[in-house]
């Protein structure tokens, strides 16, 4: 039987792909965004390709990159100067 889950935030994500069994588990994740986000004139549902989360440092807050379908990069929070910052990756969709 397959359940679906509707999660608002990244640490909830997290929590659910960690604590997958042999019953339960992540089989795929869609990313909605609204339009200031995806840049169109409506809300959408896109797979979820990868997403990583971006650090300033210990103590600062964090920033995350979506990449949907189509290679889109979608951010949340300030990611400007990427090359100095930890990039960890939280999700990666399989195959």
């Amino acid at each position: 039987m397959s359940q679906m889950l509707m999660l608002s935030k990244v640490e909830t994500l997290q929590n659910v792909l960690t604590e997958k069994t042999s019953t339960a588990w992540v089989e795929d994740v869609q990313l909605v965004s609204p339009s200031y986000v995806n840049k169109s004139d409506r809300w959408l549902m896109e797979p979820l390709l990868e997403l990583t989360e971006v650090g300033n440092g210990p103590g600062k807050a964090k920033s995350y990159i979506y990449r949907v379908l189509g290679d889109r990069l979608y951010t949340q929070g300030q990611t400007d100067d990427v090359t100095d910052q930890v990039v960890c990756t939280i999700y990666l969709a399989k195959g």
